[in-house]
């Protein structure tokens, strides 16, 4: 029978049977019409153990969050490590623009550390071979977080970065967005609780 024919078979039968037989035919026929996507491949294993895969930057969500694009799916990526300042804080459309400038629309590497609440941690290798997790810490726009140990280099970056008062560090007295975020977060007191 052709798609022509089932459909109407489907049309004469919802008179009798309802919508549902309807909507149920016309789901099995344009669901086994549709091309799905396979799933993208497991990223590839180096010889250090490492999970990699190479994929397209399409989003900076703010300075340590991205969006890459491989075969057609896009993951969230947090930058292994480091921690930069909120949106809504001083120095994080500062943080963002500068992840945009870097890796905004390039083929990147992406080195899997781990699962993250909204997607994969890991390390992100730009085109030209520096890793973006660095270069913000040296631009002086997060800092390391503690008590990462995954590279070496970003509290020695960091410090480079204070020391030079690049980025957040020209602020006397920077907050750093886990305390950021404590203070935006207050408690409620209860009425038994307040001091008279």
């Amino acid at each position: 029978m052709s798609l022509r024919g089932l459909a109407g078979a489907a049309r004469s039968r919802s008179v009798r049977g309802g919508r549902w037989p309807t909507c149920l035919l016309l789901g099995v026929l344009l669901g086994g019409c549709a091309r799905s996507q396979p799933p993208p491949a497991s990223p590839a294993v180096g010889e250090d153990g490492a999970k990699r895969f190479t994929g397209l930057v399409v989003n900076v969500v703010d300075g340590d969050t991205l969006t890459v694009v491989r075969e057609g799916s896009g993951r969230l990526v947090q930058l292994a490590g480091i921690d930069c300042p909120e949106l809504q804080q001083a120095f994080g459309r500062q943080a963002k623009q500068h992840a945009v400038q870097l890796a905004l629309k390039q083929e990147v590497t992406v080195t899997e550390e781990g699962p993250w609440r909204e997607g994969l941690a890991g390390q992100v290798t730009l085109p030209d071979g520096r890793v973006l997790n660095r270069e913000l810490v040296r631009a002086g726009f997060c800092w390391w977080a503690r008590p990462y140990r995954g590279d070496d280099a970003l509290p020695l970056l960091e410090a480079e970065a204070h020391t030079a008062q690049r980025g957040l560090w020209a602020d006397p007295e920077p907050v750093p967005p886990w305390e950021w975020r404590k203070m935006k977060v207050k408690p409620r007191v209860r009425e038994s609780q307040r001091e008279n």
